[in-house]
């Protein structure tokens, strides 16, 4: 699989998995989302567990989430670090802080899956989710 980080949507197939609000409208984001909204009913997040013993939550669609495996784990963690080079190269002035963060994340890689969450609209009340199978 290849993966492409894109806010809102799923690195792997693209489909629109969180509400976009708003998009920026020029510089190298142009078109990708600027402000998202609560998950589709499509979207999960899918939470992975990472060398250094944090976790990173990235958002995918529902059928993507059930395919990725460890042979895909490579490839979606570069793409998440080219997406988080790109954010810190959109600061205006780089800091000791994104430094350090963007170093800390080439230095870990993922191990594997913890699980899946989706929002479930019908038993919302402010913000309610219910675990799936991965």
């Amino acid at each position: 699989m290849t993966f492409t980080m894109r806010p809102g949507l799923c690195p792997a197939c693209g489909q629109e998995c969180r509400e976009i609000k708003e998009t920026y409208t020029e510089g190298p984001l142009e078109g990708t989302a600027r402000r998202q909204g609560r998950l589709t009913a499509i979207g999960t997040t899918l939470r992975f567990r990472l060398s250094d013993g944090t976790t990173c939550d990235i958002l995918f669609c529902l059928d993507c989430a059930a395919a990725i495996g460890p042979a895909d784990y490579a490839a979606l963690w570069r793409a998440q670090l080219a997406y988080e080079a790109l954010a810190f190269r959109q600061h205006a002035a780089p800091d000791a802080t994104r430094i350090a963060r963007l170093a800390k994340l080439d230095a870990v890689f993922p191990l594997g899956k913890l699980v899946a969450y989706v929002d479930v609209p019908e038993l919302r009340r402010g913000r309610v989710d219910r675990r799936v199978a991965v």
